[in-house]
Order: C-alpha cells, then structure tokens, then sequence
C-alpha cells in the first residue's frame, strides 16, 4: 500500500522591518521552521519592494512602521500584483482600527509583536 506523503512545498519568506532586533528574532524563528526554504529581509519600503519584485517571495512578514514609507504601502503594492503571497503584518501597533485597517487591505494576518509574536511559526506550518 502507498502511502500520501506531506509534499508541501517550501516556502520563500521577506522580512520587511527596520528593527534589528525584531529581524534577528524572525530569523532564529525561521531558521527552526521545517517549510522554510530560505529568507530575505529589508529594512524600509523600497528596499522591500525591490526585494519582493525580485524574489517573489511566498509570504511576507511586514512592519506598518518602516522608514520613509508606511508597510500599508508595500501591503498595497504587493496585493496591486495579484499574486498569491500570503501576508502577515508583525507590528507594535496594536489597535483594532490597524487591525481593521490591514485585514482589510489584504493582509492575511495580524500579529502584535508585544503579545502574539510566538504564534508565528505555527501559522507559517499551516500555510
């Protein structure tokens, strides 16, 4: 009898944070994550946006506070594109009205960095 393995497909991952911190504690994260084939990060908006016309990455992991320009604008860059890149919002900006705000932009999740960073690698598994 055959038996179905789990042929899920490795995902390309683009940090876009100007926190150091935050990415370096995204990447030990990544770097345990078993669907994570490999990651790139940027610290403000054009940087993200060259690095996500580039790569093509499959997921996200977005900060609304970047240097020079607002993630909401990369969010609608990257959603203008009509690709299927799951977007996750990691901020410090807490409230339901960025909640809202960011759900309704397009954005696939919604993580606070203060309270929900550690449900992270359980979302990445499931995508």
């Amino acid at each position: 009898m055959i038996q179905a393995c789990d042929i899920r497909q490795k995902l390309k991952v683009l940090i876009v944070d100007d926190s150091t911190l935050i990415v370096n504690r995204l990447r030990r994260l990544l770097d345990t994550a078993p669907n994570i084939s490999g990651f790139s990060d940027a610290q403000d908006f054009e940087e993200g946006k060259m690095l996500f016309d580039l790569e093509n990455p499959d997921v996200v992991l977005l900060d609304i506070n970047l240097p020079s320009k607002s993630g909401l604008s990369l969010l609608t860059h990257i959603r203008d594109k009509q690709l299927q890149t799951k977007v996750i919002i990691i901020t410090n900006e807490d409230g339901s009205y960025y909640r809202k705000l960011c759900l309704d932009r397009g954005a696939d999740y919604f993580i606070d960095k203060a309270y929900d960073f550690e449900k992270l690698p359980g979302i990445l598994l499931n995508l």
